[in-house]
């Protein structure tokens, strides 16, 4: 697996669409780590990696022993399947282009025991997140668990971020021109607090199992019904 990845752990990916770096590609987090040691545990298991990009974590957790769906707005299908093919999972995981406003997952894919949606909820509005995290809760099975993180309202993103003393329910804007052009992140996000985090789970029916701030600041949750 490691000759599948590591070509891009020294490379900036960005994600099509100017949603930033490809961070799943170069290396596994200790959230995406949590993930894999969840289901290198059970038997036979089914995870989806939601807004997955080129499908990093995807490839991480099939190696695991998961069978995974890949799913992104954009098409990295190409690069997917190359990427499961050298790590020997291809007959384990797929690609599915689909966007999560629009798309069921609970009503088209099925229950799943993990689901990972790394740097993706802070693209959209609460309103629609809770929407999305909501779908994400009928599609985990009964002790299935849910990772999850957003971009923090306290990490640099925060610097000069227009929507920062808007509550969480109307907080939605652009980041300033400098983080802009650091982290290539463009159009109107809505930064997290830890908070704001653990009302966003609890809105859509979930109960947070772990909630913390990475040293960069972004926020990260583990979830279950």
């Amino acid at each position: 697996m490691q000759d599948a990845l590591n070509v891009y752990q020294d490379r900036r990916i960005e994600t099509k669409g100017n949603f930033g770096v490809d961070i799943a590609l170069q290396r596994a987090d200790d959230l995406d780590q949590s993930a894999i040691q969840f289901l290198s545990q059970r038997s036979n298991p089914r995870a989806l990696d939601a807004a997955s990009a080129s499908g990093g974590q995807a490839i991480r957790m099939a190696v695991a022993g998961a069978h995974v769906i890949a799913l992104d707005m954009n098409d990295y299908s190409d690069i997917f399947k190359t990427l499961a093919k050298t790590a020997g999972v291809e007959d384990k995981c797929e690609f599915l282009t689909a966007d999560l406003q629009t798309f069921s997952v609970s009503m088209q894919l099925g229950k799943f025991d993990a689901i990972t949606v790394q740097r993706m909820i802070h693209y959209v509005t609460f309103k629609s997140a809770i929407a999305i995290v909501s779908d994400f809760a009928r599609a985990l099975k009964d002790d299935g668990v849910l990772y999850i993180s957003a971009s923090g309202i306290k990490s640099e993103l925060g610097n000069g971020y227009l929507a920062k003393d808007d509550g969480i329910e109307t907080r939605y804007g652009p980041l300033s021109t400098e983080m802009v052009k650091k982290h290539d992140i463009n159009g109107f996000v809505c930064l997290y607090s830890e908070d704001d985090m653990a009302m966003l789970l609890k809105a859509a029916g979930l109960r947070v199992k772990a909630l913390y701030s990475s040293p960069f600041g972004n926020v990260k949750a583990e979830a279950v019904k």
